[in-house]
């Protein structure tokens, strides 16, 4: 029988910043970001190694999560290679996934000892194991306290790459366009890592991504660090995932952000759907998310 964490079935929750919650068998903290809370599980979820790491590229992604106030929001994310096979993660769930293999303790007494800081609810689970050999994607993430996966073949991003170039630190990179799902995107590769990898879902250059950006700037990744020297496996993380559709997962994180107080369901359903509850309204989404073709 699935083991699906309960959701919170009435969002009578009083969200004070700094304050952990205890509900049901998960632990929570407040995102200083957006007031939302982390939930973590109490035990160390199950895993296995898909592969071993030979690279890991280091990015500082910048999202703009209030397009009216102006407000960005900063994180560390890591992209692991090895072979035909590549997971782009959240740096916070790197570092904790890493302190997790030496120690028994739970996810959550390992973040509250490491004193993690600058962490955003919704990005922080979100996990993309990519497989080229096989041209399939696994994408994970976590709504409030229930984890969620959905599959689909890897994008064919339709690139025009031109002669521009520039300089990123000793990197010289090129200039390429595309339109994906909502958004118009510019990336700077390099030929001189010949690997058609990038952050995210972007993939398929004749070198590696070292930046990218939609044109309005609301997501910008760019490079911070590379490093070869890698002697440890590649880990799937198995958090008992509901599977559901890239659309329904996109539409669920996006009621749950837009008003945690405004929406209760079973996600023990595949055809999750979401019901008002009390007198709340229904907020619009305070930026969009990197892909908008799901509404």
């Amino acid at each position: 029988m699935r083991n699906i964490k309960g959701f919170v079935q009435a969002f009578f929750i009083v969200i004070v910043s700094g304050t952990s919650l205890l509900y049901a068998q998960n632990m929570s903290i407040t995102s200083k970001y957006d007031k939302m809370v982390l939930f973590f599980d109490n035990v160390k979820p199950e895993r296995h190694s898909i592969g071993h790491v030979e690279m890991r590229v280091y990015y500082n992604t910048e999202t703009v999560i209030d397009t009216a106030a102006g407000t960005v929001m900063s994180e560390r994310t890591v992209l692991e290679i090895g072979g035909k096979k590549t997971k782009y993660m959240t740096y916070n769930l790197f570092k904790l996934d890493s302190l997790l293999e030496t120690t028994e303790s739970s996810p959550f007494e390992v973040f509250i000892r490491q004193r993690m800081r600058d962490f955003y609810p919704q990005t922080f689970y979100e996990v993309y194991y990519t497989d080229y050999d096989s041209r399939t994607m696994q994408c994970t993430g976590r709504i409030v306290n229930t984890d969620f996966m959905y599959k689909e073949n890897v994008p064919d991003l339709e690139w025009t790459v031109t002669d521009s170039t520039k300089s990123i630190g000793s990197w010289v990179v090129q200039k390429a366009t595309c339109s994906f799902r909502g958004r118009n995107y510019t990336a700077w590769f390099t030929a001189e890592i010949p690997l058609s990898y990038g952050p995210w879902k972007f993939s398929g250059l004749p070198g590696l991504v070292l930046e990218v950006y939609d044109d309005s700037r609301d997501y910008v990744i760019s490079i911070q660090s590379i490093t070869s020297d890698c002697s440890d496996d590649m880990w799937f993380t198995d958090y008992d995932y509901l599977r559901l559709s890239r659309k329904k997962y996109l539409d669920a994180r996006d009621k749950i952000v837009s008003n945690f107080l405004l929406y209760n369901s079973d996600f023990n359903k595949a055809d999750i759907k979401f019901s008002p509850t009390g007198e709340y309204h229904r907020k619009d989404l305070a930026y969009g998310f990197m892909e908008l073709d799901y509404k």
